[in-house]
Parts: structure tokens; sequence; C-alpha cells
């Protein structure tokens, strides 16, 4: 856990079974959490009684922290994979995520950008609570999620208490990086691609919130390198990069559904057998 950090390098970490794996608090500035293995948060018989009495089973957690990176991590087999509360400016790629409750939760946060991730075997992709806005989704692969993403228009205060005040909606969240560079990539999406330019020809509705304008034809490469030396780490996209800027970034018309689930299971069944999928999950207590 830190807290009221800034300039921490967390990486090359195998945390298994731990309930919490990573917590950021009030930490901001050029904190870096990569390369790690994080697996099995919410399968652990020891520490099940603390879940229920404290903390749900969480991968990774911030807390009110700006101007931060999250990238090349593998998370498996947690409540929350990624759990963000009033963030800004972060930075979330290159991870792989696979069977959790939820991949990425956003409350009261904006301009944030999640990007190049693979998210396999997950009841809920997004959820966004609280308001917020201005954040970026593209190049993800979305591979058998139960609920693509979700926003709830109540602040979790008022769900847990009961209140009824006025919904809160986010602003300007974005499902593509626009044309050419184009969205994510939904194992559901059915549409056809006449012009053969790698994006779909019709748009693909996230939610009842969200729009994919553009979503890929075929998954986006998301490289499955766990062991990232500190000279060979990738480097992201500038935080203030527009997506009119990205539209060099096209998606390869090479990879096949089937050879990055492949890559992404490969990742962790050296590790643990990971069952079941929840069919609902809620926000953890603070």
């Amino acid at each position: 856990m830190l807290e009221e950090s800034s300039g921490n390098k967390i990486s090359s970490n195998n945390i298994t079974e731990s309930g919490q794996c990573v917590k950021l608090s009030a930490s901001s500035n050029y904190n870096e959490i990569y390369g790690n293995r994080f697996l099995n948060s919410r399968n652990s018989s020891e520490t099940e009684a603390l879940f229920n009495a404290a903390e749900n089973p969480l991968g990774i957690q911030i807390d009110n922290c700006h101007h931060n990176k999250i990238y090349q991590n593998l998370l498996v087999n947690h409540l929350l994979a990624i759990d963000c509360d009033e963030i800004s400016n972060t930075q979330i790629f290159d991870n792989i995520i696979l069977d959790c409750g939820c991949a990425l939760t956003l409350s009261t946060s904006t301009e944030n950008s999640f990007f190049q991730n693979n998210v396999t075997d997950t009841n809920c992709g997004v959820s966004i609570y609280g308001g917020g806005g201005d954040n970026t989704f593209f190049h993800n692969n979305f591979l058998n999620i139960n609920v693509n993403a979700y926003e709830e228009h109540k602040s979790y205060m008022e769900i847990m208490y009961g209140l009824d005040l006025p919904d809160i909606y986010s602003d300007n969240n974005t499902w593509d990086a626009g044309y050419p560079a184009g969205g994510n990539y939904w194992s559901d999406y059915n549409g056809t691609d006449e012009d053969s330019d790698g994006i779909g020809d019709t748009s693909y509705m996230v939610s009842a919130d969200y729009t994919d304008r553009y979503p890929l034809m075929k998954p986006f490469v998301v490289l499955d390198n766990m062991d990232v030396e500190e000279e060979n780490r990738s480097e992201p996209y500038d935080h203030d990069m527009i997506p009119g800027e990205i539209a060099s970034l096209t998606p390869s018309p090479e990879p096949s559904p089937a050879t990055l689930i492949l890559l992404s299971v490969a990742s962790v069944v050296a590790i643990s057998a990971v069952t079941g999928l929840l069919v609902y999950f809620k926000k953890h207590k603070r």
C-alpha cells in the first residue's frame, strides 16, 4: 500500500490469494504498476471471512490518485480487477484481465485512458459510478463478457443508505479513437466489413449509454509480455493526445480471436485453474 507517495515503481511481483494485492491512496505523479502477476484474490479460503467483514477481493485499487500508469499486468480471478475512485489522467494499458467479476470500475473519475487491454471471461467489462467523464476506451479486446459496460446513475452512498437524490451522469466518455484508428474488439459483434478496412460498417452498442462507432473486426494485438525489464518498457500515449492524432494506430489484420484467447489462457494455466463467473457484483465498502 502506498499513501501520499509519488515516483514509485511496483514491478515484477507475484501476489497470490492475498485479498487486496496493491492499493494506492492519495498517491499521484509518476507512480507505475507494471509487469506484475496478481492472482486469485477471491479464491482464498483463509481470508474469506476478512473479505466479508472488510474489503472486497481486489487486484489493484487506486483512490484519489492522479497522473499514474498501470500496465502490462496479469490479473486473474478477482472480484474487481482494477478499481478506481476519484482518479484522473491515469493510463491503464496492455493488461491481461481474466475471469474477474469486473475488469475496471471508475467512480467520479475523469480524463483517464483504458487501451490495449485484453479482457476475457469477465462478468462486467467496465462499470462507471458517480459521474465523471472524458474517459477514453479504445483498442481493447472484450472476449466473452456478460455485460460490456454499465453506468450507475446513483452514487454509492445513495445506494448504500437508500437515498433518492437526482441521478448523476458521466459526460464525454468515448469508446473509440475515431477513424481510421478504430475502437475496440467485441467478440459478440456480428457486423460486416464490406470495404475491408478492419472496422465494422455499423456501430456497436456497448450499453444504453455508450456506443463504439468504429468496432474492430479482429482483436487488437496485445503482447503477452509479463517479464518487463526497465529498458524494454513500452511508452504509453501522451495524456494530451487527442483521438485524431491516434489515426495512424490502425488495427492489425492478422490476429484471430482464437489465437488471442490462447495467448491469455496460456499465461495462467500453469499457475491456477480458475472457474466460474459472478452473476452479480457490487461496489466494495470503504
